[in-house]
């Protein structure tokens, strides 16, 4: 055990969710959770708007795939509209996706 240890103290190995060393995903002062201070449906009235340009269509795919896992392993139980598309389409794609999400309610 003291050889495991002294292994991972010499690596100073980061933690998994925010890339700081010092502490571990367990204990990572970035980390909050569903049970800790916003557990009730009450406290979850916050949204996130994020618009990227200049970007090439594999560039695009690449943050949409990476916002999506993002997504799921940080708000499990938010829900997530993404559009992606050329720029001058996105007002149009944006209010179709608005529209879609209303439909579904």
């Amino acid at each position: 055990m003291a050889s495991r240890l002294a292994l991972f103290e010499g690596e100073k190995m980061a933690c998994a969710k925010c890339g700081v060393s010092g502490h571990n995903s367990r204990t990572c002062p970035e980390a909050l959770t569903a049970d800790e201070d916003y557990a009730s449906p009450e406290d979850r009235d916050y949204a996130l708007w994020i618009k990227y340009d200049n970007l090439t269509p594999p560039e695009a795919d690449k943050l949409l795939r990476n916002a999506i896992e993002a997504k799921g392993e940080i708000a499990p139980e938010g829900r997530g509209t993404f559009v992606k598309g050329p720029q001058k389409e996105l007002p149009g794609l944006i209010q179709g996706a608005e529209h879609e999400s209303k439909k579904i309610r």
